[in-house]
């Protein structure tokens, strides 16, 4: 009996040893395919650009907001958005104030030809055939365009001064790969978190609170060209701009992409908080 309960603990005695290298050898493998440690992604990945043409007195137009927070939260900083007020539900009357028009978002909506609210464009490409969308679509879109690698990256650095309220900003865009079409690039003010009234259906929400609002485009309504691409390279370039004193700083971002000369197409975009 003695001998059987010796041979008895001597093979749990191994069993357990046998254990125990299996777990450090496991993981010592899952160490070194960083699945338990933490890795600073490349900021190679494709982010999306959504454009929501919208207006304080359309009807719907609060829905299609609340799709595209939807997909922000699902998509995280993949999602950057913008709201363009403009057409005949953003011009203000009665109890809308506000005027959240632009000059530069007004020429948009017309070279898009937006002619029904609210409008979505997805890095300004076609989906089902269709560049102009409604915001049941929007899923689809940005599904097809976060799939697609990226040519492309840009770095957004803010410098602001709080006494003169200007802001410098500096971005660097390394490229990936080989680009032969004429590209510019593009810079956008956007502010957020705007209390003013809102038609919502059939009701009205004084206090509706706007977000991504588009406030001005800093180097020209469509950009400037963007030269010496060449793969590899990392290329810089620097915008100034003196913020509107009706402007909350603390609400304030920067947008930038960078799109096809030939047809518009957003390639890469990106966004920080003018404070971080």
């Amino acid at each position: 009996m003695q001998n059987f309960t010796n041979t008895l603990s001597s093979l749990l005695s191994v069993a357990l040893t046998l254990v125990l290298v299996l777990l450090f050898v496991s993981c010592d493998t899952i160490e070194k395919g960083n699945y338990l440690t933490p890795v600073e992604l490349p900021e190679t990945k494709k982010k999306v650009l959504i454009e929501d043409y919208t207006g304080m007195k359309c009807t719907n137009c609060p829905s299609a907001a609340s799709t595209i927070d939807s997909l922000k939260k699902y998509y995280g900083d993949n999602i950057v958005a913008v709201s363009i007020h403009a057409g005949v539900y953003a011009k203000p009357s009665g109890i809308f104030v506000k005027d959240f028009r632009t000059e530069s978002g007004t020429i948009y909506n017309s070279n898009f030809s937006i002619d029904a609210y609210p409008t979505g464009l997805v890095n300004r490409t076609t989906y089902h055939n269709k560049t102009k969308l409604d915001y049941s679509e929007l899923n689809g879109a940005v599904i097809q365009q976060i799939a697609q690698e990226s040519q492309l990256g840009i770095k957004i650095t803010n410098h602001w001064n709080e006494n003169n309220r200007n802001i410098e900003v500096i971005l660097d865009i390394p490229i990936f790969k080989e680009i032969t079409d004429e590209l510019k690039l593009q810079v956008w003010l956007v502010e957020d978190s705007i209390i003013a009234p809102q038609v919502n259906g059939s009701a009205i929400e004084n206090n509706y609170i706007h977000k991504h609002v588009f406030r001005d485009a800093l180097n020209g309504t469509w950009g400037e060209d963007l030269t010496g691409v060449s793969k590899n390279a990392v290329l810089s370039r620097t915008v100034r701009y003196e913020l509107p004193i009706s402007y909350v700083s603390n609400n304030c971002s920067i947008v930038a992409f960078i799109y096809l000369t030939k047809d518009k197409s957003v390639i890469q975009v990106n966004e920080l908080k003018i404070k971080n």
